[in-house]
């Protein structure tokens, strides 16, 4: 007898062993959706514990590392000063007396869940809206600096005063730290990383690794052409600088860009190159036909830049409507796209700027020329706002880095599958849609030899120890569809998630598969 009671004592000492600790309860609880940002986050576990490891994971995707207070079986932890709005994940992972460590991750929401997937492109989600602006600023600038070059060059060579030489010199400054911090911020784009990442090598790595690099590149030496042809003091050097500045400018744009690898290309880089080179002459003039309202004899000017003006708008219309072509797909996926609607509100900009420039040249022109005393201040007031749309319409064209053009639209993320084959069990996964954020999980099983499996109870484990993420744990249903459904659940962010599956087949055997799935961005 004494013999049984010590066998069942030492039986008994696994059992202890084995009794890791558990979470029982949050505050905030699981899937919450709280008004108000918690002034603290309690996790209370069915024994002692002490914390580990205790990371903040916001709605941007941004990652914190938070300090924990330990209380027996209770953990308070004090949240980020800034919660907002969005879905927030606890990563959490402690250790209990008998020194086991357990993980696991508590999600909440603030307000609602966020409207999008907390991904790390979300950590670069104002990249490219930043080099779009970047790329607007640097549009301007080339524009105004080559194209003054050109105008001074061959419409006004004698009235090439300091003030248009001042302000080419200072467009033509801009270019290279623009194009420069364009660089890197393209990086960031194409590496989904915050701003802050600016201060390392990485972005600037990728962004010098892609085509905006050759922009830059070609801008920059655009520029200083640009510049040593309005300081030439000679007509046929000066000539021959402005047209090179001109020819660098107009194969910066079609070197990069959704225009300058629309297929055919042998179509679109001759496009691209003749839309930039009249786009160029056309609103880089307006600034210095503006100065030379103000000069002696403005009325020679005036034709010999509507002389060269004529022709370059024909290019520009016959130019852009091949692009448009290129682009497009078909009209019906141009009229439903975000692209259609700049590319919309830019011809309408475009339209309105022929008109006034052909009312320039049919009407107050000639009036110029006959001495009308109203003339050169109604021709003033209409090339300012010549100037006004063409830099609206710089801006918008910069706006189609953020939008794809229909021909390039990618179809939604189709749903991820995995299969794991075991002597004991087969299971096959389904992630809808298969891509970072909140996703639906769909299971079905068999047996090793193909036979009908239905298990008593389903667990879901997803992990990503290399993130610092510790394992998020669903429990499956079985649906009317004969297959087990859970979630949704978010999974923050892309790369390798380990997923593991606890089938209870019985009341006294387990199963447990495992797999890696791989999440694309």
């Amino acid at each position: 007898m004494r013999l049984l009671l010590i066998l069942s004592c030492l039986a008994l000492l696994p059992l202890q062993a084995l009794a890791h600790a558990q979470l029982r309860g949050s505050d905030p609880a699981e899937g919450v959706v709280v008004t108000e940002a918690p002034a603290a986050i309690v996790l209370e576990f069915n024994e002692a514990v002490a914390p580990l490891v205790l990371r903040h994971i916001g709605p941007d995707g941004t990652a914190t590392d938070l300090e924990g207070t330990a209380e027996n079986a209770t953990i308070t932890v004090a949240p980020p000063a800034d919660l907002g709005d969005g879905t927030h994940l606890l990563s959490w992972r402690v250790v209990s007396d008998d020194g086991h460590p357990v993980g696991g991750t508590l999600t909440f929401h603030v307000g609602a869940p966020s409207a999008t997937p907390p991904t790390p492109a979300e950590l670069a989600a104002g990249a490219a809206r930043f080099g779009a602006a970047l790329r607007a600023v640097l549009t301007v600038a080339l524009v105004v600096a080559v194209g003054a070059a050109v105008f001074a060059a061959f419409v006004a060579p004698a009235q090439a005063g300091p003030a248009l030489a001042r302000i080419a010199m200072f467009a033509a400054g801009a270019t290279i730290p623009v194009g420069g911090l364009l660089t890197g911020v393209q990086g960031l784009d194409m590496l989904s990383l915050a701003p802050g990442a600016l201060l390392t090598m990485q972005p600037w790595q990728a962004g010098l690794s892609a085509p905006i690099t050759l922009t830059v590149v070609l801008a920059a030496g655009a520029a200083v052409l640009a510049a040593l042809s309005l300081r030439s003091g000679g007509t046929s050097a000066r000539k021959v600088l402005a047209l090179s500045a001109l020819g660098f400018a107009s194969l910066s744009f079609a070197v990069s860009g959704h225009a300058a690898v629309a297929p055919p290309r042998v179509v679109a880089l001759p496009a691209v190159t003749l839309h930039a080179a009249a786009l160029i002459f056309w609103m880089g003039s307006l600034a210095p036909l503006l100065l030379a309202l103000r000069g002696p004899e403005p009325d020679p000017v005036l034709r010999r830049f509507s002389s060269i003006a004529v022709p370059t708008v024909a290019v520009l219309i016959l130019s852009g409507m091949t692009l448009t072509w290129l682009q497009a797909g078909s009209p019906a996926a141009l009229l439903g796209s975000s692209y259609g609607v700049v590319l919309g509100l830019k011809l309408a900009l475009v339209t309105v700027l022929l008109a006034l420039g052909a009312r320039n040249r049919l009407v107050l022109t000639p009036a110029l020329a006959a001495g009308e005393t109203t003339a050169t201040p109604r021709l003033q007031r209409a090339i300012r706002a010549e100037i006004v749309l063409g830099l609206a319409i710089l801006v918008l064209a910069s706006a189609f880095r953020l939008t794809p053009p229909p021909r390039a639209l990618i179809e939604p993320a189709e749903p991820l599958y995995a299969h794991i084959h075991t002597a004991a069990a087969m299971a096959d996964i389904r992630l809808t849609p298969g891509r970072a954020g909140p996703v639906e999980v769909m299971l079905g099983f068999q047996t090793g030899d193909f036979a009908e499996l239905v298990p008593q109870e389903v667990e879901v484990v997803f992990a990503q120890p290399a993130a610092g993420i510790e394992p998020i744990r669903l429990t499956a249903l079985q649906g009317g569809d004969g297959l087990w459904h859970a979630g949704p659940v978010t999974l923050p962010r892309p790369g390798d998630w380990d997923v593991t599956l606890r089938l209870l087949i019985t009341d006294f055997e387990r199963v447990t598969l495992t797999d890696t799935l791989t999440l694309p961005d």
